[in-house]
C-alpha cells in the first residue's frame, strides 16, 4: 500500500497552495510510512507516501523521474508481469534498479497510453509529460487499488484516498446521486 496526492492547476495564473499540498499528502502516512517525498512543477504538484516492498532502494523512490525528467510518475500497486517486462522488448534494458515503478515508466515511454493491455496487476498510477503538459491516469480493470480525483474551474485533484481531496477543497464533494 502506497499512497498519492497530486493537484494539477489549469492554468500557470492558478497557484496550487504548497503548505495545505504537503499537508494533504501527509494525511496519507499510514498508507507509506517508509518515505515522504514531495516534486513540484510550475503547475503540478507530486506527493508520495512509500511503503517499500520491491527495491526499498532510491532507485523506487516517487514521484519517480524519467531519465530526461521530462515525465513524472506516481503509483500505487504492483505489476505481476514487471520482471517479464523488464526481458521483453517492449522496453529498452537500462535499469537502475528492480522496481516495477521503473518498468512502468519506460513502457509508457516506449508505448504511450498503449500500456495498459500489457501490463497486468493492481495499480493505480498517474504519468506526467512535461513537453505535452498532460496527464495520464490509469487504474487497475478490478479496481483493487482506489483512485479518487476532483474536478473545478482551477484544478484537478487525484489521490490514494477522498480525505485529502476534502480536505484540500474544503468542499462537499459527494453528492446524493453519485452515492450507490
Amino acid at each position: 500500500m502506497c499512497g498519492f496526492f497530486v493537484v494539477k492547476s489549469k492554468s500557470k495564473n492558478f497557484k496550487i497552495n504548497k503548505n495545505k499540498f504537503i499537508f494533504c499528502t501527509k494525511m496519507m502516512k499510514h498508507r507509506g510510512p517508509d518515505e515522504l517525498k514531495f516534486h513540484f512543477e510550475d503547475n503540478v504538484y507530486f506527493g508520495f507516501n512509500r511503503l517499500s516492498i520491491v527495491d526499498g532502494s532510491e532507485n523506487g523512490s516517487q514521484p519517480f523521474l524519467s531519465e530526461r525528467k521530462d515525465k513524472v510518475l506516481v503509483f500505487n500497486g504492483e505489476i505481476y508481469n514487471a520482471q517479464k517486462l523488464r526481458n521483453s522488448e517492449l522496453i529498452e534494458k537500462n535499469f537502475k534498479g528492480y522496481s516495477d515503478t521503473e518498468v512502468l515508466m519506460k513502457l509508457y515511454e516506449k508505448n504511450n497510453e498503449n500500456i495498459l493491455n500489457q501490463i497486468n496487476g493492481m495499480f493505480a498510477f498517474l504519468i506526467f509529460d512535461k513537453n505535452k503538459d498532460s496527464l495520464f491516469v490509469a487504474r487497475d480493470q478490478f479496481g483493487i487499488k482506489p483512485l479518487y480525483y476532483y474536478e473545478d474551474k482551477d484544478i484537478f485533484i487525484f489521490s490514494s484516498e477522498i480525505k485529502p481531496i476534502i480536505r484540500y477543497t474544503k468542499k462537499k464533494i459527494l453528492s446524493d446521486e453519485s452515492i450507490i
